[in-house]
């Protein structure tokens, strides 16, 4: 194998990794915020999953792989963040619940989309799935930890991971336009 071809896969992983931590952080964020803004009903929990689940569906039926990942991202944490902000602001009231559960949905769309992009880019379904599931757990791990400490810095991880993904996205689709 050429070293370049190494580097490639290398970078491939550490993109699976990345978006993978940041939809594990991003789960708890919104599970922690749906508790929060809801009550510790399990049903919540169960309806955010759900979403979550028929985003990716949705995402791997009806979106084309070739979807622009800057924007999709953009979308998910605009609408990430509106979730945080709902539920601090209107706690208990049906406004905070369709904002978190549409966020829900929204993270679960681009995590299909993602799959289904880096599948269609020529990464095997096993090294994809390997290294984003790896990344979810880690994710989910880091941000179940910070619910002990701080919800902010919770937030700010969630959306911090998700600009990083971001910004790595369009220096990596700038990068591949030139010539």
């Amino acid at each position: 194998m050429a070293v370049g071809e190494s580097n490639q896969k290398a970078r491939a992983a550490a993109d699976y990794f990345a978006a993978g931590f940041w939809l594990g952080v991003s789960q708890v964020a919104l599970g922690f915020h749906l508790l929060y803004s809801q009550g510790a009903a399990v049903i919540y929990y169960f309806a955010l999953v759900s979403v979550w689940l028929a985003g990716s569906v949705i995402a791997l039926v009806a979106i084309k792989s070739k979807v622009n990942g800057f924007y999709l991202g953009c979308g998910c944490l605009l609408v990430l963040m509106a979730a945080f902000i709902a539920a601090r602001l209107e706690p208990f009231g049906s406004l905070s619940l369709l904002v978190l559960l549409l966020s829900g949905l929204v993270q679960g769309v681009f995590a299909g989309w993602f799959l289904k992009s880096r599948i269609a880019c020529g990464g095997s379904v096993s090294s994809v799935m390997l290294h984003e599931n790896n990344g979810f757990i880690f994710g989910y791990a880091a941000a179940g930890a910070l619910l002990f400490f701080s919800i902010s810095s919770l937030d700010l991880l969630a959306l911090g991971s998700g600009v990083l993904w971001v910004l790595v996205e369009a220096l990596a689709k700038r990068g591949s336009e030139k010539p």
